[in-house]
């Protein structure tokens, strides 16, 4: 053992020498490269102790070198029967596709120096390196390394759909009075967000909220809406710095049913009356913590509001028109706020609040959805929506301020 290990430092030292005058400078380049790996196997045989000592089948990985074996393993024309072979010629082989630019020569490049002259060199005597290394334990057969490379997914799609109701039942001589009702309500929301993870954020929403009551005190009307929207939202920002961003918001807001008060004939709204657009440029501030809350402040100095009453059947009046026309164009700013919080992961909070003036009127809304699943079919929900608007006609009760307010029980299922 002990004179293999002199001839191969032996030949280390004289063969460069010996082959100096007969190999081109590129070979001797490579046959440098080669002794060098040599060098390291020496230099750890030495150093280390023999339960960490390189297995022997590990040689071939300390040259940067294109082997022959490796490949006619991989085509099938030649059987390895032994496991640490082919681990080594598997994880050669993961090398040669994942860094083909780290590998400078190739097996019949370095047989082809013994012939680089027409001569022949002396053939080196023949050393087993499983004589220079213990051999440790086999080299269990590994896999190659699959790698996958996927489309950054910059859209994320999120849908609701929930269909809830309410009913009660009172007798006619219930000692403290009251009326029977039934009360449904059923609604779907469709987001679809982007996000390129650097400049550009694009949100989009559509929601559809339709409610409808039936009140046996009412003699004119079978039933009547008590919730009817069908909204449009579209939010382009381009990041200026940190949380902020420049902003174009657009939003469009209709409904599908006539709306009418308890025994009173007149149709207070109807579908495109009125129909309401915006559109506002501004910053935007937003924050975001995944199942904890999103956060939205805009703060648009520039805003636009067009209202359209289309048909003769609603006054155009109730809306702040003037007598005799069918739209209404305001210039102002505005600011809107949005957010949701999620307590648990069962219990959220969501709002939507905006206000707009033209700095002669204000209009603004604020809307909550506290919602609580009680599965992922079943939840309860509760809305309350307060609005306010100056350009509309007093209430004797409220004044200029208008409530709804909501309690639902019923079916809910999140896409």
């Amino acid at each position: 053992m002990k004179q293999t290990l002199f001839l191969l430092l032996t030949a280390l030292f004289l063969l460069p020498s010996s082959l100096s005058a007969q190999v081109s400078k590129k070979d001797s380049t490579l046959i440098t490269k080669y002794l060098d790996s040599l060098s390291v196997i020496l230099n750890k045989y030495d150093t280390e102790k023999p339960e960490n000592k390189q297995d022997p089948y590990l040689y071939q990985m300390t040259s940067p070198t294109y082997y022959n074996a490796p490949l006619r393993s991989a085509l099938g024309l030649d059987s390895v029967s032994d496991a640490r072979q082919k681990a080594m010629y598997d994880a050669l082989l993961n090398a040669y596709l994942n860094n083909p630019t780290a590998f400078t020569g190739t097996e019949d490049s370095l047989n082809a120096v013994k012939n680089v002259t027409g001569g022949k060199v002396a053939d080196a005597p023949e050393i087993k390196v499983e004589d220079l290394v213990e051999v440790g334990t086999p080299v269990a057969q590994t896999d190659l390394i699959e790698i996958q490379v996927a489309k950054p997914k910059f859209w994320k799609h999120n849908a609701n759909i929930y269909f809830q109701f309410s009913q009660s039942f009172i007798s006619g001589n219930w000692y403290n009075g009251g009326e029977s009702s039934n009360t449904m309500l059923g609604g779907f929301t469709l987001e679809a967000n982007f996000d390129d993870q650097k400049k550009v954020v694009w949100d989009n929403k559509a929601e559809i909220k339709v409610g409808f009551i039936t009140a046996r005190g009412d003699t004119l009307h079978r039933y009547k809406t008590n919730n009817d929207l069908f909204r449009l939202t579209s939010k382009f920002g381009y990041k200026a710095i940190k949380n902020w961003y420049y902003t174009l918001l657009m939003e469009l807001n209709n409904q599908f049913f006539p709306g009418y008060k308890t025994n009173n004939p007149v149709m207070f709204s109807n579908f495109t009356a009125p129909l309401k657009y915006n559109a506002s440029i501004g910053m935007d501030w937003k924050l975001a913590k995944e199942k904890k809350y999103t956060f939205s402040l805009a703060v648009l100095p520039f805003s636009y509001n067009f209202i359209w009453v289309a048909g003769h059947k609603v006054n155009p009046m109730l809306f702040g028109i003037k007598d005799g026309r069918r739209t209404l164009h305001k210039f102002g700013s505005k600011l809107q706020l949005d957010h949701t919080l999620y307590f648990t992961e069962n219990f959220s909070w969501k709002s939507h609040f905006y206000v707009f003036t033209s700095y002669k009127s204000t209009d603004s809304l604020w809307e909550n959805t506290v919602d609580f699943a009680m599965n992922k079919y079943l939840s309860a929900k509760m809305y309350l929506n307060l609005r306010f608007d100056d350009s509309g006609k007093k209430s004797d009760n409220h004044g200029y301020l208008q409530i709804q307010e909501l309690l639902s029980f019923g079916l809910s299922y999140t896409l």
